[in-house]
């Protein structure tokens, strides 16, 4: 395993009433997922790196209106299998596996680019949120709203894309023979859409009145208003009942 992790702020105070702030941090790192005894070609490893930012803005038009905006952002990936797809195939197209077919149910050997894998995800996160807080009388009203958005590219769908042979039987094996007598299988997934790109968002708003109705009593009024979009996949990777 191996990462680092680098972090920054910076803070502008650029007068009493309008102050900024930002921050960045950046995240990178790898792990080993699985090691092959046969060739480093068939390797599986997970690299994941993220990168993530806020900005934060203040400003203070009297000494009873205030508002916030922020924003902030985040990219990350989270890639399961060999370092490179081609060389690998290049050594093995296939992924073969030796078992005994007994009771122990154990495996033999192993070879080849795992079924399970390439796998895993890229994600792009980012959100606005704005607060306003006006001060008047007795009443503290907040007025605000969030808005967040997620897309996603998720490429599971790529497991074992290249097939996969299990042989449950040394006599099978020799002959290349399937399902042969030990229940022998060769397996290849086929997928439509290699990647989904899948997006979805929130938006939020909100209001409240605080009430300062005497010294040792506050009342305080809300209400709040939130939609969840529909996950909409840009390349058509939801399969549509028809009602057949």
């Amino acid at each position: 395993n191996n990462e680092w992790l680098y972090t920054a702020r910076v803070d502008w105070n650029i007068s009493d009433k309008h102050k900024i702030f930002g921050r960045y941090e950046m995240d990178r790192g790898s792990q080993p997922t699985s090691t092959s005894f046969v060739s480093p070609e068939f390797n599986t490893t997970s690299v994941q790196p993220s990168y993530d930012g806020q900005l934060n803005d203040t400003y203070s038009f009297s000494p009873q209106i205030t508002n916030q905006f922020i924003f902030s952002a985040d990219w990350y990936t989270a890639y399961f299998g060999p370092a490179n797809v081609a060389s690998t195939l290049a050594a093995l197209p296939v992924y073969l596996q030796l078992q005994d077919g007994g009771t122990n149910s154990g495996t033999w050997g192993a070879v080849g680019l795992n079924p399970a894998f390439p796998q895993g995800r890229n994600e792009t996160l980012y959100q606005f949120v704005d607060d306003l807080t006006v001060v008047k009388g007795n009443h503290t009203f907040r007025f605000g709203y969030n808005f967040r958005r997620a897309d996603l590219s998720d490429f599971d769908s790529q497991s074992n894309e290249y097939g996969s042979y299990t042989f449950n039987k040394l006599g099978d094996f020799a002959t290349g023979t399937l399902p042969g007598d030990g229940s022998s299988s060769y397996s290849q997934a086929f997928p439509t859409q290699r990647t989904a790109s899948v997006a979805l968002y929130n938006l939020g708003a909100y209001l409240q009145d605080e009430y300062q109705a005497l010294p040792n009593l506050k009342l305080t009024i809300a209400a709040r208003f939130d939609r969840n979009g529909n996950p909409l996949c840009n390349n058509n990777c939801f399969a549509l009942y028809n009602g057949v």
